[in-house]
Formats: structure tokens, sequence, C-alpha cells
């Protein structure tokens, strides 16, 4: 799995063909020749839920993606590239170990580990989860074991050389267990905390969401302070 990081732009995130990422964003050049540190883009429709397991939809994942990590992700040139997963390496045909990548911190300062990745995984196949959109998509997994802080197992029923890619868009996002655990779903899909390269700043219905660029984001900060999308 070749290394990838994020740079001057948001990252992007694409499978069957959906782009994950804010559509309009100005060139890594045109970036660098202006003072502006607020950026301003405008979408077709307002947010219906921040929670990636509640929507699927183009106007959710635009932002979802860019609030959350994957284990895997999708290059601009849409191959499979390392996220959240340094490395990956299958063991037997129905065991995935995933390697994390180390130092990576949640929005809230803790810190990410394989707790979190079964917290995700469990919760995205939970069918009492109201509202869950995504309980279809990892369906082959058996199980999760996390046999340190910094490797999970996925364990699948049946071979499926596909889950990579599928870990790699919705329903493979990653979501803080201790977060959620503590406040809520209500209050997380309200106030939503990620690992990603844009932090949650306030949302007001059918005006404008504000988000801020993650000083710490493994992947490199974005070349601008502060996010505003309206609907």
């Amino acid at each position: 799995m070749a290394e990838t990081t994020r740079r001057d732009v948001l990252k992007t995130a694409a499978a069957a063909g959906a782009m994950a990422a804010l559509s309009g964003l100005p060139s890594p050049t045109a970036a660098q020749t202006t003072q502006k540190r607020e950026l301003v883009v405008a979408q077709g429709g307002d947010i219906a839920a921040f929670d990636p397991h509640l929507s699927t939809s183009s106007n959710d994942i635009r932002i979802s993606f860019n609030i959350f990590d994957n284990l895997t992700s999708r290059r601009p040139d849409g191959k499979l590239a390392p996220a959240l997963a340094t490395e990956r390496k299958l063991h037997g045909q129905t065991a995935l170990v995933f390697k994390l990548r180390s130092g990576v911190k949640w929005h809230d300062g803790d810190a990410f580990s394989s707790a979190d990745v079964k917290f995700s995984i469990d919760r995205s196949l939970d069918t009492t989860l109201k509202g869950n959109r995504v309980n279809t998509v990892l369906t082959t997994v058996d199980r999760v074991e996390t046999p340190d802080p910094g490797t999970a197992v996925v364990h699948t029923k049946k071979p499926d050389p596909l889950l990579p890619a599928r870990l790699g868009f919705y329903g493979g996002q990653m979501i803080p267990k201790k977060y959620v655990e503590t406040v809520g779903p209500d209050t997380f899909n309200q106030k939503p905390i990620g690992t990603g390269p844009l932090r949650f700043v306030s949302w007001t219905k059918d005006d404008k969401l504000v988000l801020e660029a993650n000083p710490s984001d493994w992947g490199g900060r974005v070349d601008f302070d502060r996010l505003i999308v309206r609907a």
C-alpha cells in the first residue's frame, strides 16, 4: 500500500463514481496566491445528518468524508490508498489484519485506536440503530478483534476481496467510541467528532455549516482556516 497525504486541498473519497469531497475547491496554486483564509462554498441542499451511519446522501457525505476518516481511502486517480490503516495483510482467506497509523488524534484530543475500529464496524452493522442507512455495506464481516491498540483484525464469513474498498467508503468511516458512548447518538449527530482534516464548529439549519481546519491532521493541514458551506 503506497503512502499518500493530504496537501493544500480537502481530501477526496470516491466509489461507484461518487465524489465524497467538496467540489469546486480552488487549485493548490490558486490557494497559495490569496490571503483569504476563509473558504465559502455552496451545495444544492442542507445537511440531513452528520452521523455517517445515518445517511448516504451526497449532501451529507461531502461533509462527513472531511470530518471522518476511513481505514482505506481513494486517491484522485481512483486507486485504493492507506488512510487510518497504513498496512493491511490477508491471513488465510477470511482474516484481514490492519496496522493502524500511530499518533492519530480525534478532534477532542483523544487517541484513535483499534477499539474505535471495532466500535465503528460493529455499529455500522447494528440493525437496532435508529436510522441506520449503512447496515448492508459490511455484511460479510463476522467479527472484529483488537489484539492491541494499533492492530485490528477483521474476520469475514467468507472470502471478501472487495472489503478493503468497501471500508474506504460509506459504512467504513471511523467514529470515536468513547465520545459516542459518553454523549449519546443524538449529541454525536449534532456535534460530530472525527479524525479528518476539518473540525465541526457550528451548524445553523437552512443557513450555514461552519468547519475549521484540523491543525494536527495526520495528512497535512488544509490551506485555509475556515470553511463555510451554504445550502
